[in-house]
């Protein structure tokens, strides 16, 4: 008799698991606390960082290349401090500012949303 209900009950899981992993890969900017967006943001940063330092480390780039990192450093160096201002207000039982939220989501939406 438990082999009969094995199989059903395996099925029911992976559908359950499978709706689960849908509901979460589909996170929308309307869905996310500000908790979320800082979290969200300084995962992408660090990302964005890292291939920074890797590119800017190749010997042989070209002018245009040379110019995206160049972008990339100001961007970069224009979101840390809003990162960094937002995790504060947050930790401290705060909330962050509406410009220092705007960037964040800037952020994400050219480097994060923008490329999948």
């Amino acid at each position: 008799m438990y082999k009969r209900l094995k199989i059903p009950c395996i099925m029911i899981i992976l559908l359950f698991l499978i709706a689960c992993s849908g509901l979460t890969a589909n996170l929308d900017f309307r869905d996310m606390t500000a908790k979320d967006y800082v979290t969200l943001a300084m995962g992408e940063y660090t990302m964005q960082f890292e291939r920074h330092q890797e590119d800017a480390a190749l010997p042989n780039l070209t002018p245009e290349r040379k110019a995206d990192l160049q972008d990339l450093k100001k961007v970069l160096n224009k979101v840390y401090p809003a990162i960094r201002a937002c995790n504060l207000a947050i930790d401290t039982g705060g909330t962050p500012t509406q410009a220092n939220m705007q960037i964040l989501m800037d952020f994400l939406t050219k480097y994060y949303y923008g490329r999948k």
